[in-house]
């Protein structure tokens, strides 16, 4: 299961792109401002992996 963060990232993802769409143009700054507080999903898969390694001892299958 993914983790709730993740699963809220990717909602507020869809709904800024569900806005770009239907915005006027003048707002679109906006949402790149807004994108740019987002948090990087491939940094955060990362992360992840390292915690799980580091847990198991470093070890690898």
């Amino acid at each position: 299961e993914r983790r709730f963060t993740e699963r809220l990232t990717d909602g507020i993802g869809r709904m800024l792109d569900f806005l770009e769409e239907h915005l006027p143009e003048r707002l679109r700054p906006l949402l790149e401002k807004a994108r740019e507080l987002l948090p990087d999903p491939e940094i955060g898969q990362q992360q992840e992996q390292q915690q799980h390694q580091r847990g198991m001892g470093g070890m690898e299958l």
